[in-house]
């Protein structure tokens, strides 16, 4: 271990000879960073679900659905349409798709490179309205994220061509991307200036000069605009989440203005009230200022570091990015300000001179100076109260921290990055399609399963035409599929294990072969054509003056003869596009299908055409289980052709609600069980946008207990060669923690009980790496400064009540500035960053007011010598001795 203040008074020096260098060096990486700064917006990343990093079912799964699966259901971009009856539903239909408005306004604008699907029209059972759903795809050179804007101006064309005035919405992960896009933009145009406008003002009335209060944010824009530039380049290499970009913009502001207040203060402390040179208190300033400023940032260093082992990308990239800009504010308070006092002198107080400060100025004999002695009075009575009531003070933070802790460690927290989305199109859009009908039809969940051998042989006949033939063990599977899972739901029978095993599954549509569908619709339609032929020819034969039981047999024989006159291959598949309760994403292609090849009056079995020698049900069966993605095909990955298996879970409820990230569990227990019992299974995965949560919620989780403890460990080792003790770190980690229980348990009960909110699960995760290390400023502040008063000679108590008084106004002013920056995201249009903003703030605030002014010398006062109790190795290291050392 190296003395500490040995290393500064050396480097001290070094900056009072280059401190012009020192400058330089740093206006020409913002002049170099400033051309990538410009470009972060085009890496970072607003989709939570599509960041990698995971080694999970879920991420494999998607995996082998991208690396097999050739065709599914795209609905990252869904036009959806509200509509109040069949009526208003039919007008829709014939005005906007029927005549052809919307696909010419959609080629006007994006020519070929665009497309769409009708999902079909939706609702709950029993309402006579719903949501209308279409899916729409770009292709071609199109970005769909960058023609969220240009579709919507689109569809709004086609609607006005059309005479059409329902509200319309453009929703799915796409433009929920883009809003969020959007959203995040507006957020930094409000927060910046209130964050910048709040320094400024508490800055200026701090030091009486608002030329000291532009300093602050003149040094960390230099920096910030490095670390945007560095996160561009990371960008390249790994994911970023958007929401980095603000957070690390005010925890800059924050960290880099109480590092600048640090040392400015510590500076003009020396020269007004040690009677110090320039140069002298420029170095007593680097010394003991910067101590704290290294250790401190350090700190949070430590803890951002370990942040980033988590697998899931999000959390370590924001690790990372947040670790390099606290590095770079560090940087800036330890070499740019120093060079600037260096160079400038007393003027970077301007226009007030050093002796504008001292008791005999006419600025301390008003406003300013009543202001500093009130300030004095109080922190230094705030130091004697804490020293005399000190158990009592202990003993009411205790008596807080048990039922803010238990509600802490007893909330659970959310998921659903949907709900906490600013307003936009986007989530009015989601809202629209789960008011309407099943919130799974924007983001469906699928079950992926992989067969022993294929379950189909599918033949390429040129110009995009394919067949498909099930194979024997192909029957087998899919059977044991439909019982074991699916069940009949949908042509009128029971629902299977999926449905059984969870309310919160509406429909479920797995691989169904064409003949199984006919078979079972042309039943269920012999069954009713049989009683309408009986009940007409028995109330018939009853009019001739036959008895019952003459006219029940003569209306059961008519029934019988007649019957296949009425029950024709047209008849069922009508019945079954119309009847059987099909998505119209199934039954449209179907329509067309019928229609293209006159088709209508083919039964399965039956060759399409002499041209065509294929059976219906080859046809059928491709476009219907490969075209919506049940089955598995890709001319590039025949190995995987008809081996894997999905089955489509439409959840009633927001596709990120708990309620569906618990349908993802039911769903893998569920599939456990059916595996066991169908060898021919060789793995199974549950994957789509819910299972991708379900898994992080899983990883975060687990990983989170980790983080605690390691941040924990490493600060504490710190705070042990830093501090030289055992004890004070322990006692430094143990208040910190406080402060985090008071914030979450406070949080939860203003956003869950007052609000109505969900507490989004990253909250707590950057709240407790930020407090540990940002909040452990304050106190490396106080305590820093206690122990300069033991060396210097001071009782414990005395050095206590003396650091406090020094120091106190200090803390409050570091409290307010960063408290004040973090709550700036208040003004945020998304309830996450205003968790984020109001957490920081809270505990920033409660740790600079509370904490540190009082429960901390509080617990000094009791350690009583205990607090400088440390290895005997470090004490000479260091060359003090604060107390003896064991």
């Amino acid at each position: 271990m190296f003395k500490v203040k040995g290393v500064f008074e050396r480097y001290a020096q070094h900056v009072r000879k280059h401190p012009k260098a020192i400058i330089a060096v740093w206006v020409v990486a913002l002049l170099v960073a400033l051309p990538f700064a410009a470009q972060v917006g085009d890496v970072l990343n607003y989709d939570m679900t599509s960041m990698g990093g995971l080694d999970s079912e879920s991420s494999e799964g998607q995996e082998l659905v991208d690396q097999y699966f050739d065709s599914s259901l795209n609905t990252d971009t869904v036009l959806v349409i509200p509509y109040e009856d069949v009526s208003q539903l039919s007008e829709i239909k014939q005005k906007l798709i029927g005549s052809g408005v919307l696909s010419d306004s959609l080629e006007d604008r994006f020519g070929s490179d665009i497309s769409y699907n009708i999902m079909g029209a939706f609702s709950h059972e029993g309402s006579s309205g719903g949501a209308y759903m279409i899916a729409v795809a770009f292709g071609g050179d199109l970005s769909a994220m960058d023609e969220v804007g240009n579709l919507r101006e689109a569809v709004a064309d086609a609607m006005d061509s059309a005479g059409l005035s329902e509200r319309t919405y453009v929703t799915g992960s796409v433009p929920i991307a883009y809003d969020t896009l959007e959203g995040a933009n507006a957020d930094i145009a409000k927060i910046d200036p209130l964050s910048i406008l709040i320094i400024l003002v508490l800055l200026g009335l701090f030091f009486y000069t608002l030329v000291t209060a532009l300093v602050p944010p003149m040094v960390v824009g230099t920096a910030y605009g490095v670390v945007l530039a560095l996160t561009f380049a990371l960008g390249q290499v790994f994911d970023i989440f958007y929401i980095t970009k603000t957070i690390v913009l005010v925890s800059m502001l924050g960290a880099g203005c109480d590092y600048f207040i640090f040392i400015i203060a510590r500076y003009r402390e020396e020269r007004n009230y040690n009677g110090k040179s320039k140069d002298e208190a420029l170095t007593e300033a680097i010394k003991w200022a910067g101590e704290s400023v290294f250790t401190s940032g350090l700190a949070v260093i430590i803890g951002f570091a370990v942040m980033s082992l988590c697998s899931f990308s999000l959390v370590s990239s924001m690790a990372v990015v947040l670790a390099i800009g606290i590095v770079l504010a560090m940087l800036a308070a330890l070499t740019l300000i120093p060079a600037i006092l260096a160079l400038v002198g007393d003027r970077i107080f301007w226009p007030r001179k050093m002796d504008d400060y001292t008791g005999q100025s006419r600025m301390r004999g008003g406003f300013y100076g009543r202001a500093v002695g009130v300030s004095r009075r109080y922190f230094g009575w705030a130091g004697k109260f804490s020293v005399k009531h000190a158990k009592a003070i202990v003993a009411v933070a205790i008596l807080l921290t048990v039922p803010l802790g238990c509600v802490a460690l007893t909330s659970e927290d959310s998921f659903d990055m949907i709900s906490v989305m600013p307003d936009s199109e986007a989530k009015e859009g989601v809202d629209a399609i789960t008011s309407n009908t099943d919130g799974g039809y924007m983001m469906p969940t699928y079950i992926l399963m992989e067969a022993d051998q294929p379950l189909v042989e599918i033949s390429d006949l040129g110009n995009g035409i394919h067949t498909l033939t099930w194979t024997d063990a192909g029957m087998r599977y899919v059977s044991a599929i439909q019982a074991g899972l699916v069940g009949s739901s949908l042509v009128g029978g029971s629902p299977g294990a999926i449905q059984e095993a969870d309310d919160n599954i509406g429909t479920v549509l797995g691989p169904t072969p064409w003949t199984y569908l006919y078979s079972t619709a042309e039943g269920m339609v012999s069954a009713q054509t049989y009683q309408q032929l009986f009940d007409a020819s028995f109330e018939q034969a009853k009019a001739m003056g036959m008895t019952d039981e003459m006219a029940k047999a003569a209306a059961e024989q008519y029934a019988a003869a007649h019957l296949s006159e009425y029950v024709t291959p047209s008849v069922v598949n009508h019945a079954i596009l119309e009847q059987a309760g099909l998505p119209e994403m199934v039954t449209g292609p179907l329509g067309q299908f019928f229609d293209t090849y006159h088709a209508w009056d083919k039964a399965p079995s039956d060759i399409l055409a002499p041209t065509m020698p294929v059976t219906v049900a080859s046809l059928i069966d491709y476009q219907v289980n490969v075209g919506a993605g049940l089955i598995s095909y890709k001319a590039d990955s025949p190995e995987g052709n008809g081996r894997f298996v999905q089955i489509m879970l439409i959840v009633k409820d927001e596709p990120m609600s708990k309620a569906s990230m618990d349908s993802i569990g039911s769903a893998r227990d569920v599939m456990a069980s059916f595996v066991g019992e169908n060898p021919w299974v060789q793995g199974s995965w549950v994957v789509g946008t819910a299972a991708v949560l379900y898994d992080i919620s899983d990883v975060v989780n687990s990983e989170f207990n980790w983080i605690e403890l390691g941040v924990m460990v490493l600060i504490y080792i710190l705070l042990l060669f830093v501090l030289g003790v055992y004890f004070t770190p322990i006692r430094s980690l143990v208040t910190i923690m406080m402060s985090v229980l008071w914030t979450l348990g406070t949080l939860h009960l203003v956003f869950v009980n007052a609000l109505g909110l969900e507490v989004i699960w990253i909250v707590p995760i950057v709240l407790f790496v930020i407090c540990l290390g940002l909040g452990m400023d304050y106190d490396i502040l106080l305590t820093t400064r206690i122990r300069e008063g033991k060396l210097k000679g001071l009782s414990n108590d005395e050095a206590i009540e003396n650091a406090l008084s020094w120091s106190g106004s200090i803390i409050t002013l570091c409290g307010l500035v960063m408290g004040g920056t973090f709550l700036t995201l208040l003004a945020s249009g998304s309830s996450m960053l205003q968790e984020l903003g109001f957490a920081l703030g809270f505990a920033i605030l409660v740790d600079s007011l509370i904490v540190v002014p009082y429960v901390v010398p509080a617990l000094m006062h009791l350690m009583g010598d205990w607090s400088w109790k440390g290895p005997r190795f470090l004490a000479k290291r260091r060359g003090e001795s604060v107390s003896d050392k064991s």
